[in-house]
């Protein structure tokens, strides 16, 4: 499989003296076995590579699309796929990546296209935001390396994390490289910022590092989002899985949505946290956020702002006009435990009477174990269908009977 800068001998040995006195002991890198392929595949070889390439064979039976990402698209092309990813903020720098199948040929490319060997093994990742979905793809065990395992809420890592099998990454800048070098993944997930001078991506490219930009957060909707997950299927070869995931996401997404009625007087959501004298953190018009709250039969207070980040730093003056008098505020800062800790945590937040007087503020993190760990984090990705049943039921209190599921996963707690 593919190693980690093994043209920077220099670096790894870099890397070994600053981890001198480092805990990580990585597991010994599996190979895949290789395997005669002389009749047409059924499945996609999830753990093994070919030996006998012909052209014209189609190594990828499973295959996936994207009906819903505004920024991932894929072509299938018999032993790789081309993926493109164009980020929503910064559309004019599009990534590529070949995803080429083990023990076939890379085809030619051009000198800014990413290569991986398929099926991955070893994946490290420096943003939770998969977690539950590799859950959900039955994929844990080939993950070796996480930002922070103490903030992981999905179960089964927390399963690996304990028996010693997931090392910590940590750092800033959205990684730490030392450590990242020293587990030799074949590939690590980095996250997206919708401020390009703090993605780490280009660095770890020209160190050799197959660094993946995960996106997800500047999706303009929650299936879009959902569909991320599909990346780790094509890089791990289980297309056929993902299809089976998503699927049932989408069509419970969509019975969920169906409920609520087209209403132009929908009620106006508050969203965000007064971080500083004069400005509130929440997200922009654009992002899949405030369009869960307008699928839930809500309208985001700055829904006429088109930023498509999750992230967005507002004038206070500008989100007072727009909220002040909104019924409801979902999403404030995680672990206040109540509206008086919140007024505490900063005076500005009482400005926001209307919510407040109705006994309507919501925070979105249930399963909160400090350190911005909750069940959001890591499950939010792949269970926008959860979501959107708790802001529905919340919104619309009437159609409270009509919502089913068999989700024990929450995401919201009302602050008292």
């Amino acid at each position: 499989m593919i190693a980690a800068a093994r043209n920077g001998f220099g670096i790894v040995c870099l890397a070994s003296i600053l981890l001198a006195c480092s805990q990580l002991d990585p597991e010994p890198k599996p190979s895949h076995p290789a395997v005669y392929v002389d009749q047409p595949l059924a499945r996609n070889l999830e753990r093994a590579c070919v030996a006998n390439h012909r052209p014209g064979v189609d190594y990828f039976p499973q295959k996936v699309e994207f009906r819903h990402s505004s920024q991932l698209s894929v072509t299938y092309h018999g032993h790789f796929k081309r993926v493109k990813f164009r980020p929503s903020v910064s559309a004019e720098e599009p990534v590529e990546f070949l995803f080429v199948q083990c023990g076939t040929p890379v085809p030619d490319h051009g000198a800014g296209t990413i290569v991986v060997s398929v099926p991955v093994s070893r994946i490290v990742t420096g943003t939770r935001a998969m977690l539950g979905a590799a859950d959900d793809l039955d994929l844990v065990d080939r993950f070796v390396g996480i930002s922070d395992p103490r903030a992981v809420t999905v179960p089964s890592f927390i399963d690996r994390v304990e028996q010693g099998r997931i090392s910590m990454m940590s750092g800033y800048a959205h990684g730490n490289i030392e450590p990242l070098m020293a587990l030799d993944p074949d590939v690590y997930f980095t996250f997206h910022s919708a401020y390009p001078q703090f993605n780490m991506h280009p660095r770890l490219w020209a160190l050799g590092v197959r660094a993946v930009p995960f996106g997800d957060s500047l999706e303009t909707t929650p299936l879009g989002r959902a569909e991320w997950l599909k990346v780790l299927a094509m890089l791990t070869n289980t297309e056929g899985r993902a299809d089976i995931v998503f699927d049932r996401i989408e069509r419970e997404y969509h019975s969920i949505a169906k409920l609520v009625p087209s209403d132009a007087d929908a009620p106006r959501v508050m969203a965000g946290v007064a971080s500083q004298r004069d400005v509130i953190e929440l997200f922009g018009g654009g992002n899949h956020r405030a369009r869960l709250l307008e699928d839930a039969g809500g309208r985001f207070i700055l829904d006429d702002n088109g930023f498509p980040g999750s992230w967005l730093i507002a004038p206070f003056e500008k989100v007072y006009v727009a909220g002040a008098d909104a019924p409801f505020w979902i999403g404030t800062r995680p672990g206040i435990q109540s509206v008086e800790a919140l007024i505490a945590a900063n005076s500005h937040h009482r400005w926001f009477e209307r919510a407040i007087a109705d006994g309507h503020v919501y925070a979105q993190d249930q399963g909160y174990k400090g350190m911005f760990a909750f069940n959001l984090q890591d499950q939010g990705l792949n269970n926008p269908h959860v979501q959107l049943a708790e802001l529905v039921a919340v919104l619309h209190p009437n159609l409270r009977s009509k919502l089913r599921s068999n989700s024990t996963l929450s995401f919201m707690r009302k602050l008292q």
